[in-house]
């Protein structure tokens, strides 16, 4: 085998690992999420009824946390 055969051969081995890392990485991504608990900062059931989902921004969530 030549060299530069080796060299193309490497290269091709090299992107078809990569290729099948981020196809393995992301569907144990994916899985992860669709696993994962529910949010902290989830809209809940209020005493009065109201569902809280308008009540503050992602801006007044994060200015009450810098407090």
């Amino acid at each position: 085998m030549s060299t530069t055969m080796v060299i193309v051969l490497g290269i091709v081995v090299w992107i078809m690992l990569a290729i099948a890392l981020a196809l393995l990485l992301g569907r144990m991504i994916r899985l992860r999420d669709r696993h994962a608990p529910p949010a902290a900062d989830a809209p809940s059931e209020s005493p009065n009824g109201n569902s809280g989902a308008g009540s503050h921004t992602q801006h007044d969530l994060h200015r009450h946390d810098s407090n």
